[in-house]
């Protein structure tokens, strides 16, 4: 019979596994909305720049490619290292 310790050991265990599906389903959901952020932002200041002239092409492409990289990135750390109480998760 396992003692105390180890059913807290096995039900954390358990919870992580269900933690990291939720953060996978998380990620799914919310990487393309992190990739249409930063596709929009660089579409408004690409048509600023048309209006304008302030930044070259090649310019305005290294911008547009940051932005959107940026978004993904800042959706990923958002889901993968906020922290959660083991209670929350397991409401989850």
């Amino acid at each position: 019979m396992p003692n105390d310790s180890e059913r807290i050991n096995n039900l954390t265990r358990i919870l992580r596994g269900w933690d990291r599906r939720l953060r996978l389903s998380q990620t799914t959901r919310w990487l393309p909305r992190g990739l249409m952020a930063g596709a929009g932002l660089a579409l408004l200041i690409a048509i600023l720049a048309r209006v304008l002239p302030l930044l070259t092409r090649q310019e305005l492409i290294l911008l547009s490619v940051g932005l959107v990289v940026g978004g993904l990135l800042i959706t990923l750390l958002v889901i993968w290292l906020q922290r959660r109480d083991p209670v929350v998760r397991a409401v989850h």
